[in-house]
């Protein structure tokens, strides 16, 4: 088959499945689902993606390689991969199924955006039955295209489905950087300061892949022949290799779930972590304590994957001395150690210091794009070429490599970079071996004796060893240099002066709302003296349960929200209240004639009370913060005083309302169901016309920075 061919196959079947994924799932109306600010994609028969065979595959292989027992299935060869990777299917296609459960009933559970618009058209057993049989042959379906791209395309169709996927997440973070598409852009990359230093650590966190992965790329060069089925291949037994990062990313994993934990557990009101959550949050602590656990969880991985004796045990079959080959073994892991530290330690600094943009995702998508492109470039060379080997065990490839080369085979190997960064942690992502069709079967007995156990071939006659390319150079220095520049540069964009921002700064107040009182029952069954205005009536939770509490509806229609309020005001300012309490409003909205917008019909009151808690004063900064369908919000970050006072503050005041006021405005009053840690609150500015509220969400965000 022509590489033009295999192009085509390999690019057409992500487009063909992006059409598939607008198919709704049984029974759901997308239309409904965008007009309740949902994703449609989230709905569609692919919704869930590769994810229940991933998590499948991973949960075999880890069975696998802590069960010394099946470890034979892991190293025995076709055989052996074939039983993994069918308990893999079956528990996908369970994983898919519950998955598919658990997304009918979350249909079930979301509300109608009007008669006629229901999001899920026949709730019940039947539709539940459906959804999740349509979620499990999505996957079917995508598993089976994958499978064709692996056959017919450039690469493995699970990592190019896989690396789609991953482009589309770092697609969709960039648009959000910007202020395009949906969702809420991230305040603190709009400035072009803040654009290029997030640019600058992209480009470090891949160039830096591209030098830590390229050292399992390499071959050895010629060498002096040797007795023996291998001849030359015994010194790889004296000088093994280790992969690089010899811990795979994982490291990086565990430290963002390591740091996680003290947040969680203060949000849940375990006492103890509200204060160690906020100390972890400090982002010099949080890059510290981060890069020290990546570091130290970094060097136990890598001994738990790369332990000596059983690498000395995977190079038996070259023949040599185990002794010898297990003290090489630790020789090669102290080697790989140092670059395997720089570059996890590098990775979880960027990580951060992008905040909204995963540098784990651009890694692995930099190794996905340089192991497709490496396997086009050996396609259009060799194209007589083909797969006689996957392997799984980044440590093994350099023995294959070498006995296949000195047993006078030429061979090409893909995926190498991948499998580097993700090694056990994926077995759906094997490297391949690719020998001329001449040497398939020789290649195959070859491979079978040394990394399977099996019998070993008889000797080949000597010939003339296969041109070998230039070692590769050690990762350590290029890694180190780039992350150092990367730092640097970026250091420069982020310390840069941001735009100066128009306009005082906002005035931000919390304040407590009164529900105990109810000054405005009185005109509960009487109009009150102001033509238009109406006191209604709503329910709000409480300490003791639900109860009724009133507020004026005040109409703008036909003016101004300015003078709608000054008409409504004498009145207001004749109602009995409670000494220290005054009336805050907020926007009432309502769908604009077209249905694509939301407009201001109203205002609406809530009864304040005391002087404000936490203040403009209290911002640490604010950014533009992630939201659904067409809200924009500003995520609000409180200095560390501030967060105690609002953890307070919100420990003493729950089941009861709290105003959230910008500028004399009331834009929110959310019940404090439980204490809130960590100092961080979020702002909706509406639902009316995205770009007018994007563009104010920006001026704040600005101006809150000053």
């Amino acid at each position: 088959m022509s590489l033009a061919r295999r192009v085509a196959i390999t690019l057409s079947v992500p487009v063909l499945l992006a059409l598939v994924a607008r198919i709704p799932l049984p029974g759901v109306e997308l239309e409904a689902v965008v007009a309740a600010g949902g994703r449609p994609e989230l709905f569609g028969v692919l919704a869930l993606g590769l994810v229940p065979y991933l998590t499948a595959a991973w949960l075999v292989e880890l069975a696998a390689f802590l069960v010394p027992r099946w470890s034979r299935l892991r190293h025995g060869g076709p055989e052996g991969r074939h039983t993994l990777e069918k308990w893999s299917l079956r528990l996908a296609f369970v994983f898919a199924f519950l998955q598919g459960f658990s997304v009918a009933k979350s249909l079930e559970s979301l509300e109608s955006v009007g008669p006629g618009a229901e999001i899920l058209r026949a709730p019940g057993l039947a539709s539940t039955v459906a959804i999740m049989f349509a979620a499990a042959g999505g996957l079917a379906l995508q598993l089976f295209f994958a499978r064709v791209i692996t056959r017919q395309g450039i690469a493995n169709g699970v990592v190019v489905l896989f690396g789609v996927a991953l482009g589309r997440e770092l697609l969709a973070s960039l648009l959000r950087l910007v202020g395009a598409g949906n969702g809420a852009t991230m305040g603190a990359a709009l400035t072009p300061f803040g654009a290029l230093r997030v640019v600058l650590i992209a480009v470090t966190v891949a160039v830096a892949t591209f030098f830590v992965t390229r050292t399992n790329e390499g071959d050895r060069g010629k060498a002096p022949a040797a007795d023996g089925p291998y001849r030359d291949a015994k010194r790889f037994v004296s000088d093994p290799e280790i992969p690089v990062p010899a811990s795979s990313v994982q490291p990086y994993a565990f430290a963002i779930t390591i740091l996680a934990i003290p947040s969680t557990l203060g949000a849940l009101g375990v006492p103890g972590f509200t204060k160690l959550a906020r100390l972890v949050d400090d982002p010099p602590v949080f890059f510290a304590t981060g890069v020290a656990i990546s570091i130290a969880a970094a060097l136990v991985i890598a001994w738990v994957l790369h332990r000596p004796r059983e690498i000395a045990e995977l190079s038996r079959g070259l023949g040599g001395s185990s002794v010898d080959a297990t003290t090489s073994a630790r020789a090669a892991l102290r080697r790989a150690t140092p670059a395997t530290l720089v570059y996890v330690g590098g990775l979880f600094f960027a990580s951060a210091a992008m905040e909204h943009v995963s540098a784990l995702s651009i890694a692995l998508f930099t190794a996905i794009v340089l192991d497709v492109g490496q396997a086009a470039l050996a396609l259009r060379r060799t194209a007589d070429m083909v797969p006689v080997w996957e392997e799984r065990r980044a440590v093994a490839l350099p023995i294959a490599r070498e006995a296949l080369r000195a047993d006078g085979i030429t061979v090409v190997i893909g995926g190498t970079r991948l499998l580097a960064l993700l090694q056990v942690f994926a077995p759906y992502a094997p490297a391949v071996l690719f020998v001329a069709r001449a040497d398939e079967e020789r290649a195959q007995a070859v491979l079978r004796h040394v990394l399977a156990g099996g019998e070993a071939p008889e000797p080949r006659a000597e010939g003339p060893l296969p041109e070998a390319t230039k070692p590769t150079a050690k990762p350590l220095v290029p890694v180190a240099v780039t992350f150092v520049v990367g730092a640097l540069l970026a250091g420069i964009a982020g310390y840069s002066p941001s735009p100066a921002s128009s306009g005082p700064r906002p005035v931000l107040e919390l304040v407590r709302v009164d529900d105990d009182a109810d000054p405005l029952r009185a005109f509960a069954k009487e109009d009150p003296p102001v033509p238009g205005v109406s006191v209604r009536m709503e329910s709000i939770p409480g300490p003791k349960g639900s109860r009724m509490v009133h507020y004026a509806y005040i109409p703008i229609e036909g003016t101004t929200r300015e003078a709608a309020l000054a008409g409504a005001g004498p009145w207001l300012a004749t109602v009995p209240k409670p000494e220290g309490t005054r009336f805050g409003f907020e926007d009432v909205l309502e769908a604009s004639p077209d249905g694509e917008t939301q407009e201001v019909v109203a205002v609406r009151s809530f009864l304040l009370t005391g002087k404000p808690e936490i203040t403009s004063d209290d911002v640490k900064n604010a950014s533009l913060a992630p939201s659904t369908g067409d809200q924009v919000g500003i995520a609000v970050a409180l200095t560390e005083d501030g967060a105690a006072r609002f953890e307070a503050l919100t420990s003493e005041w729950t089941k009861k309302r709290l105003a959230i006021v910008l500028d004399g405005k009331v834009m929110s009053a959310p019940v404090i169901m439980s204490a809130i840690a960590g100092g961080h609150l979020t702002i909706t500015m509406g639902h009316g016309d995205r770009e007018r509220e994007m563009a104010e969400a920006k001026r704040l965000v600005a101006a809150f920075a000053r």
